[in-house]
């Protein structure tokens, strides 16, 4: 099921799934508001949530390069991000 919608007089999209699926398709200069995985093991009918730490480097990495906003990250997830300017 393709639960993406577009907003033509935005350019916008939604979408509700695993954004590896579509990655190919965005353009360069598209911003990225997403509320990642946690890999703490919950539970999800559609994926794992514990992957290894260079699982979830590389999926996240392949956002690199995008606009990126991350919403409602707990304290445990914070390891696999930098920002500019912090250790």
């Amino acid at each position: 099921m393709d639960d993406t919608r577009t907003f033509p007089p935005l350019r916008a999209s939604l979408s509700n799934k695993d954004f590896r699926l579509d990655i190919d398709r965005w353009p360069k200069d598209a911003m990225i508001i997403t509320d990642p995985p946690y890999n703490i093991g919950f539970t999800y009918n559609e994926y794992k949530d514990k992957l290894t730490d260079d699982e979830y480097i590389s999926m996240i990495g392949s956002l690199k390069g995008f606009k990126l906003s991350i919403i409602n990250y707990p304290e445990e997830t914070m390891k696999y991000y930098t920002c500019p300017g912090m250790p």
